[in-house]
C-alpha cells in the first residue's frame, strides 16, 4: 500500500486538522494567557516544556484512545480478522495505529515548539523527557482504545473513551489519594529553574498505561484453543495487576507534587570567603551581589553584631543536594532584582535565642540592623505589607520606628550594647506580634 493511500485510509488524517487546531487553541488560551515568565535571562527549556504540556496531556491521550477504538472498529466491520493471515496480527495493528502514533507525536511537538519559539529558547535533550513520556503514554492509550474497539461498537466506544480519558487526566491534579495523580500520565507541576523530573516520576505513568495496554490486548486477542485463551486471559490480568501495583509502589509515598532532581542549571562562582555562586545566565550580577554580601557582613560586624561569615553562598536556583555546613542558600537572582540582597543577609545573620521572640522588640532589632546595612527602607516596606494583618499593626509600626530612631542616636558602643540586650530581652515573656 502506498504511503498516501495508507494515510488516507486512517481516521487520524481526517481528525488531524481539528486536533492540531485544538493544540493551537489550548496554547493561546491556556499557556499564553496563564504563563508568567520571570527573568528572561533564566531561559530553561525543560521548565517551558513542562508548563505548556500541562494543558495538552488530556487532549493527546483522549485523541489517541478515540482513534485507536475507531480504527479497530473499522477493521472489525470490514472483517479483516476473518481473512487469511497475509500478515501477522501484530503487523496489522502496527500498520493501523502508526498514523495515530504519528499524530500524537505531532500534537506534542507542535505544543512544545510553539512554547519554545515564543520564549526564544532552543530545545535541549533534557527538555525532551516529558514529551517522550507523553508520547509513550499516548501509544498505550491508542492500544487501550484498540482493544475496546474490538468488542464494542466504535460509534459508541470512541466518543465515550475520548471523554472518559480526557476527564480522568484533566482532573488528575485534584485526585486523592495522591498516587492516583502521579500515575495518570499528566505531570502535574511546572518544573523550576534547574529542575528535572526524576526517572520514577516519568516511568510510573508509562508503566501503568503500558500495563493496561498489554493486559487488554492479551484479553482481546482471539485465540481458538481453550488452553491458550485461558493463558492469554491470565497473562492479561497479571500484566494489568502487576503494572498497577508496580506503579503504585513507585509513587505511594509522594505528596501532592512529584519529586524533582535539582541543580541541573550551570552555575558561575566568584570570590573567596565567601564564595558566591549564581546561575550562569545571571552571572553578570555576581560582582554587585558579592559586594552587597561582603559590605553587609562588614557593617554588621563593625556595629557589634555577632557575625559568622559563610564559606559559600549559593543561589537557590542552582543549589542541589544536602546543604553543607557553612553554606547559605538564598534566592540571589530575585533578591538582586528587587534590591533586597542586603536585607536577606540581615535576616540570615540576626538570630534570636527562641522561636517566637516578642514582636515589637524583635522588629525594632531588625529595623536597627537593616539600617546599619543600608536597607531600612526595604525592611519598612515589608512591615508595611505584613503589619496591617494585625489589629494594632499601625501602632506597632510607629513604635518600632520611634525606638529604632532613638537607638540610632546613641553612640556606636552603646548601640552594640543595646543590640545584645534587646536580642536577649526579646525572648523574655511578652506579647508576640508575629514573624519579624
Amino acid at each position: 500500500m502506498r504511503l498516501r493511500t495508507w494515510l488516507r485510509a486512517s481516521a487520524a488524517l481526517w481528525l488531524a486538522p481539528l486536533a492540531l487546531a485544538l493544540i493551537v487553541l489550548y496554547f493561546f488560551g491556556g499557556y499564553v494567557a496563564d504563563h508568567r515568565p520571570g527573568d528572561p535571562r533564566l531561559g530553561y527549556a525543560p521548565r517551558t516544556v513542562s508548563s505548556v504540556l500541562l494543558s495538552v496531556y488530556p487532549l493527546v491521550y483522549a485523541t489517541a484512545a478515540a482513534l485507536g477504538a475507531w480504527e479497530s472498529g473499522r477493521l472489525r466491520r470490514d472483517g479483516v480478522w476473518a481473512l487469511g493471515p497475509a500478515r501477522s496480527r501484530v503487523g496489522v495493528v502496527v500498520r493501523e495505529l502508526a498514523p495515530v502514533w504519528l499524530l500524537s507525536g505531532v500534537m506534542v511537538a507542535l505544543a512544545v515548539s510553539l512554547a519554545l519559539v515564543r520564549e526564544g529558547q532552543a530545545p535541549s535533550l533534557a527538555s525532551l523527557v516529558l514529551p517522550g513520556m507523553a508520547w509513550l503514554v499516548s501509544v498505550a492509550h491508542s492500544l487501550i482504545g484498540f482493544a475496546a474497539g474490538l468488542v464494542l461498537p466504535r460509534v459508541v466506544v470512541a466518543p465515550v473513551l475520548a471523554l472518559a480519558v480526557f476527564y480522568a487526566v484533566a482532573a488528575a491534579w485534584s485526585y486523592e489519594p495522591f498516587w492516583l495523580r502521579h500515575i495518570s500520565g499528566q505531570y502535574p507541576e511546572e518544573l523550576g529553574f534547574g529542575e528535572l523530573p526524576t526517572p520514577a516520576s516519568v516511568a510510573a505513568p508509562v508503566l501503568f498505561a503500558g500495563a493496561l495496554a498489554v493486559g487488554l490486548t492479551l484479553l482481546t486477542t482471539p485465540v481458538w484453543r481453550p488452553t491458550w485463551r485461558v493463558l492469554c486471559a491470565v497473562a492479561g490480568c497479571v500484566a494489568m495487576l502487576g503494572g498497577t501495583v508496580g506503579a503504585y509502589a513507585m509513587v505511594r509515598e509522594w505528596g501532592h507534587s512529584p519529586p524533582t532532581s535539582s541543580g541541573h542549571a550551570p552555575a558561575s562562582c566568584a570570590g573567596d570567603a565567601p564564595v558566591v555562586c549564581m546561575p550562569a545566565a545571571t552571572a553578570e550580577d555576581l560582582p554587585a551581589v558579592r559586594a552587597d554580601i561582603d559590605e553587609t557582613l562588614r557593617l554588621l560586624a563593625d556595629a557589634g553584631v555577632a557575625v559568622e561569615p559563610p564559606a559559600r553562598v549559593e543561589d537557590r536556583l542552582t543549589a542541589s543536594g544536602v546543604r553543607a555546613a557553612g553554606t547559605w542558600r538564598l534566592p540571589l537572582t530575585s533578591l538582586h532584582a528587587a534590591e533586597t540582597t542586603r536585607l536577606a543577609v540581615v535576616d540570615t545573620v540576626v538570630l534570636f535565642p527562641c522561636a517566637e521572640p516578642d514582636g515589637t522588640t524583635a522588629r525594632t532589632v531588625m529595623l536597627w540592623a537593616a539600617g546599619v546595612a543600608g536597607s531600612a527602607d526595604a525592611y519598612l516596606r515589608r512591615q508595611q505589607d505584613e503589619l496591617p494583618l494585625y489589629q494594632d499593626g499601625a501602632q506597632v509600626l510607629a513604635d518600632i520606628e520611634q525606638r529604632a530612631a532613638a537607638v540610632d542616636a546613641l553612640p556606636p558602643p552603646e548601640q552594640a550594647d543595646w543590640y545584645r540586650e534587646a536580642v536577649a530581652s526579646a525572648c523574655a515573656p511578652g506579647e508576640n506580634a508575629g514573624n519579624v
